[in-house]
């Protein structure tokens, strides 16, 4: 077996064609090839894959009967077989890339004309050598291969003979997973191991669950590749859903573990499991969903459920609504300050889903106006509002106002949430902590400050060791003062307020490292509105300035019009000698509504 180097080709030093040329075999050797040796009629060409006999003359080798295996059927098989017996010896070769590229080609001209005097004649190699079906499998009609040749193969037999797994055609893997199964259980470790590297993407999910399940699959990494695709495997049982598993499956499981708390010793299948147990034991309302929570490594690191566990849990325990948020907010700022969740973290919308009208970022805070029969986040319209509890969809899929429902904390009118509601009052302060989070990190060294907790003693039940027990705590009700608790830090100790702002359509964070002005009560004024107080809101309706306390005045130019025809507006500071103003394009609702007193210039 060869590939033509070159063949004829013009003489200039004879002036005519040459008659003669040279064949590359595999071990690099150069063999000589005269005209009246070929027996086919295409002229040859560069890498033409041949088959020959050689004999020597005078000491050197020559070749005879030379054939072409594109143009010669007889040549074709045995130019395949022969790659396939010496397949070792070819893949050390010089030149092996070549001869397989060639040998690709050739197949697929074969298999493309669907040569059956082909197929025939390398069937028994083919069947015998399956080993080395890789160096063909790059063909792109290699797949018809397996119509003449494996259709009736058993998946395991090819795999035992050392079948290369990626060559088995998709569909012929169908319903075959207890039979790949088998297979690897019976294979040693590091078979497997190699195995699951290198197919994990491709191999069946029930093959990967009962291997997780045995325990001959344990690699993270790997595992990771298809965790979300074993949860909703059990997500949809929880579900009751089709999606039933294969008896091999059931069986390995049933073998390896016999109560449902088994299961949560295997790393794996307890990642998925104890947010799904977790979950209806809380809907069936019973306590070992806090034994549950209690003991988990990997619940308290997810927000959804360090709030189902910290808020519903005392819900569960029988504490009012109002007795478990302080409590709740005192356990939230200790997760906070201790980085165990981040309430930036996506997953929080799963609780309170995320809002059109606020933006992405945000969740849904919607209230009910009746006067318009609307509803409203922070003033705008809510097109689409997501806090009325829906507890006909499944546990799983709960948001925080089905679960609110589901534990007998209701709003006054449930088609019509208020904001003194506490679902919905919950609903801000996450927005709320959203929104100031970044800002509550230290300007110098990038330290989360801690809070400056103001504290009130807070009666609670609790449950400890399988019995309920009473609890007394100084609970966060609201933490708006910061300091940095890093003793190396230049701000070290240095109380700072922040804090979103008191005006109820402005939503502006007060943050007193840049805010420098604090109104005759003692609170700074937003940069933004002008708002701060109370008592400076009834006698300052249009606010304070930021800069020198001076009252606000709202003024409208009657010589122009925006593009709706509106008179714009701007905001000034009403010392002359300030200067601080606001532009129309800027202006927050307050300025705009029609109470407001206005100065026509």
């Amino acid at each position: 077996l060869g590939l033509i180097k070159w063949f004829g080709g013009f003489n200039q030093k004879k002036d005519k064609e040459n008659d003669f040329g040279f064949i590359l075999a595999p071990n690099g050797e150069d063999i000589y090839i005269h005209k009246s040796e070929v027996r086919t009629t295409e002229n040859l060409r560069e890498n033409d894959l041949v088959t020959f006999h050689t004999r020597e003359k005078n000491g050197k080798k020559y070749a005879c009967n030379l054939y072409s295996a594109s143009e010669n059927v007889e040549a074709a098989i045995d130019a395949t077989r022969f790659c396939l017996l010496n397949h070792e010896e070819l893949a050390e070769s010089t030149v092996s890339a070549t001869f397989t590229l060639t040998l690709r080609n050739l197949i697929n001209k074969r298999l493309s004309e669907l040569d059956k005097d082909f197929l025939d004649g390398i069937e028994d190699e083919v069947s015998r050598h399956v080993k080395t079906f890789s160096l063909i499998a790059g063909a792109g009609t290699w797949p018809l291969f397996y119509k003449k040749f494996f259709d009736s193969k058993d998946i395991g037999e090819l795999l035992r003979t050392a079948f290369p797994y990626e060559c088995i055609p998709r569909s012929k893997l169908v319903d075959k997973d207890e039979e790949i199964y088998q297979f690897l259980y019976s294979s040693d470790e590091d078979f497997q191991e190699h195995f699951f590297e290198k197919h994990m993407s491709t191999l069946p999910i029930s093959t990967i669950l009962a291997s997780v399940g045995s325990g001959i699959l344990t690699k993270a990494e790997l595992i990771e590749k298809r965790f979300n695709e074993l949860c909703k495997i059990f997500e949809n049982l929880y579900r009751d859903k089709s999606s039933e598993l294969p008896d091999y499956v059931k069986a390995e499981l049933k073998k390896k573990f016999k109560t449902q708390d088994e299961y949560l010793t295997n790393p794996t299948l307890c990642r998925i499991l104890e947010p799904i147990i977790f979950k209806k034991r809380l809907y069936e309302k019973r306590l070992q969903a806090i034994d549950l929570y209690s003991d988990s490594k990997t619940l308290h690191g997810r927000i959804e459920y360090f709030v189902l566990g910290t808020l519903f849990g005392l819900l569960l325990q029988g504490n009012s609504a109002d007795e478990a948020y302080p409590v709740f907010l005192h356990n939230l700022w200790k997760a906070l300050v201790a980085k165990t969740i981040d309430p930036s973290d996506p997953e929080l919308f799963k609780l309170f889903p995320s809002c059109i009208t606020l933006g992405e970022k945000l969740s849904c805070e919607a209230v009910y106006w009746p006067k318009v029969e609307i509803f409203l986040c922070r003033g705008r319209e809510c097109s689409s509002p997501k806090v009325i509890p829906r507890t006909g969809r499944h546990y799983l899929d709960f948001t925080a106002y089905d679960w609110f429902k589901h534990y007998g904390v209701n709003y006054l009118n449930e088609s019509a949430p208020h904001n003194r509601d506490f679902p919905i009052k919950l609903a801000g302060y996450m927005n709320r902590l959203k929104e100031i989070f970044e800002r509550l990190h230290c300007k110098a060294c990038d330290d989360l400050m801690l809070p400056n907790l103001r504290y009130a003693r807070v009666e609670y039940n609790d449950y400890e060791d399988g019995k309920p027990v009473k609890k007394s705590m100084a609970a966060a009700f609201c933490a708006t003062v910061f300091k940095c608790a890093n003793d190396i830090c230049t701000e070290f100790g240095q109380d700072y307020y922040i804090n979103n702002c008191r005006e109820g359509t402005c939503y502006a964070i007060i943050d007193s490292r840049d805010l420098k002005t604090k109104c005759s009560v003692g609170l700074y004024i937003c940069g933004e509105c002008g708002s701060c107080c109370d008592e400076h809101a009834k006698a300052h309706p249009l606010g304070l300035c930021p800069e020198c306390a001076a009252p606000l005045t709202l003024y409208a130019d009657s010589g122009s019009r925006d593009r709706f025809g509106n008179i714009p507006r701007m905001v000034q500071c009403s010392n002359d000698t300030c200067g601080f103003h606001i532009t129309s394009h800027l202006l927050p609702k307050k300025f705009n509504m029609p109470n407001c007193k206005v100065s026509i210039r």
